[in-house]
This record gives C-alpha cells, sequence and structure tokens, in this order.
C-alpha cells in the first residue's frame, strides 16, 4: 500500500478478468493516495478496503456499486464527498466511519433511490443532491375564520426555496413567513414545496382552512328622526356597529327610503338617497326617511329599520 501512485487508477480488468470488488484491506493505511478512480464495473468495495487513506478529500462511486462492507473508509478522516452515481449501495456496519465531520452525499441525480431525503443521513453522510423532503407549514387557522388574510410559517432545510400556490393556482417562489390576503367567504387551501438545485423540488405539504362570513352590521338602537317644520330639513340620529373580526371595518355609509312601504330586503341601492354614516345625519331639505340601513367597508350592508316610533 505504502507504493501507490498519489492518483490512483484501478483498472476495469486485470490479465483480462473483470475488478468486481475491492478486497479486505487492500489499500489500508495508504495514506499517500490523494485520488483513486474505480472501475465501472465494480460491484464491491472490502472492509477497511481504503481505511486510513488521509489524502483521500473525497471519492466518486460507480453506479455499478451494489455493496460497501463494513469500515471500509475507517478513519479516512480527510473525506469530506462521497460522490454516487447509481442507487444506493447496501453499506456494512460503520462503512463510512471517522470520515470528516459534516462529509456529503452528493447524488448524481434526483432519481437514484434508496438514500432518503436532502438532509437525511447515509451511513452518517448528510445527503446532498437528491429529492427535498415536504417542508413543515404552520399557522393555519384550526376553526372558520372571519378574518380574510393568513399568515404561515415554513420550515425547511437549508439552502432551499419555497415555491407557494394557493387554491390550485401556480406555484410562485415565496418566503416564510407567507401571508394570504383578501380571501373571499369559502374553503382555502395553501400548498408548499421546496426546491434545490438539480431540479429537486419536495412534494407538497398541504393546509386547508374555512373562511366565514362577516356578520351584517346593524342598529343598536332605534333612528331617532327629527324634522325641522321651519327649514323642511330632517335629521337622523344613529348608532350602528360592525362586525370587526377582520381588521378594522367601520360603517362607512347609510341609505334611507322615503317611502313608508318597507323595502325589499335585496332593494338595489339608490345612490341620491346614499349618505356618509355618522351618528348625525342631515338629509337635503324636504326629503324624508321611513327607513334606513348602513354599510360597512366590506360592503355588507345591514336590513332595513323603521324610523317611526
Amino acid at each position: 500500500a505504502g507504493g501507490c501512485a498519489e492518483n490512483l487508477v484501478i483498472p476495469a480488468t486485470i490479465d483480462g478478468l473483470p475488478v468486481t470488488k475491492i478486497g479486505f484491506g487492500a489499500f489500508y493505511t495508504a495514506w499517500g493516495i490523494k485520488s483513486v478512480s474505480l472501475p465501472s464495473g465494480l460491484t464491491e468495495i472490502g472492509g477497511y478496503a481504503f481505511g486510513y487513506n488521509w489524502g483521500l478529500t473525497s471519492v466518486s462511486i460507480p453506479a455499478s456499486v451494489t455493496k460497501i462492507d463494513g469500515s471500509a473508509f475507517f478513519n479516512a478522516k480527510n473525506i469530506a464527498s462521497v460522490n454516487f452515481a447509481g442507487n444506493a449501495p447496501e453499506l456494512g456496519t460503520d462503512a463510512f466511519i471517522g470520515v470528516a465531520t459534516g462529509a456529503t452525499a452528493n447524488l448524481e441525480t434526483t432519481s437514484l433511490a434508496g438514500f432518503g431525503f436532502n438532509g437525511d443521513l447515509f451511513g452518517g453522510l448528510m445527503i446532498r443532491g437528491g429529492v427535498f423532503k415536504a417542508p413543515i407549514l404552520s399557522g393555519a387557522p384550526t376553526e372558520p375564520t372571519k378574518s380574510t388574510s393568513a399568515t404561515f410559517t415554513i420550515t425547511g432545510d437549508d439552502e432551499t426555496t419555497f415555491r407557494c400556490s394557493v387554491d390550485g393556482a401556480h406555484y410562485l417562489a415565496c418566503a416564510s413567513p407567507f401571508t394570504v390576503r383578501r380571501l373571499a367567504p369559502g374553503d382555502h387551501t395553501l400548498r408548499v414545496t421546496q426546491a434545490g438545485g438539480k431540479g429537486s423540488e419536495s412534494a407538497p405539504v398541504a393546509a386547508s382552512w374555512t373562511v366565514s362570513e362577516l356578520d351584517a352590521p346593524r342598529l343598536t338602537s332605534r333612528p331617532a328622526l327629527k324634522f325641522d317644520f321651519s327649514t323642511r330639513i330632517t335629521t337622523l340620529r344613529l348608532n350602528a356597529t360592525s362586525d370587526q373580526s377582520d381588521e378594522q371595518n367601520p360603517i362607512k355609509w347609510i341609505e334611507y327610503f322615503s317611502r313608508e312601504k318597507r323595502p325589499a330586503a335585496n332593494a338595489p341601492q339608490n345612490p341620491k338617497k346614499i349618505r356618509q354614516y355618522g351618528t348625525t345625519v342631515v338629509l337635503p331639505a324636504r326629503e324624508l326617511a321611513f327607513w334606513v340601513r348602513v354599510k360597512d367597508t366590506k360592503g355588507k350592508w345591514s336590513g332595513w329599520y323603521s324610523t317611526k316610533k
């Protein structure tokens, strides 16, 4: 082992026979090896085959390798990356024991099987370049809410980007915390994936919740009406309240109806009869108000209230 070349190339055949296995302890304590090239037909790396190879900083495992025996890279303490071209081989006990702290298993493509997700450990090596696990999503309302916005916390792996889809829309780049706004009443779903290099993207994680209708505004007392016979001006005194569940939602408008017969609940708005809301509302001269209703900033009307005592 001591006479091995710095750049070790193991041939695909020796004396016409294919090299399919590196035997037990084949290059044990070969400190001078700085790089190694393994043949594409190799299927097994024996125990302690590269033990104490302190000159190695990385090694590439061909796709043909199906087994790496126990302690194959025992105390090869400077190996910081192991590159895999094929599916996960069978690992013996402590196959990579003693390599550099934080050493990674770098996958050639995201389609390789058997390794687990990025961030998981494979034989003590941190997996990189594979498939990401779904991020963790928190913050969804647990009960129906009247709020038309919701803020979520997204937790994922390092060096990834998040992509969000609201109610089936296209996925777009997003960040944590992520807020959705101006939601209509009904059911809603947020889906989030995390993605990294080489086109790797996780399966989505989803959160669903329901936005309830805001309550309609209402008057808290009967309207007070005063008519000045000298000026023929009507003054209304009103006390109204609105649903404040979704941030501020003050009363914005009043509408009055000048006929005695009660208007329909869904009567269309009459712009000529709409005034800005106040606790005191003065109508144009000669205008009467037999009925009034109020509207909040969310566009919801109250029912009609009689001004008669």
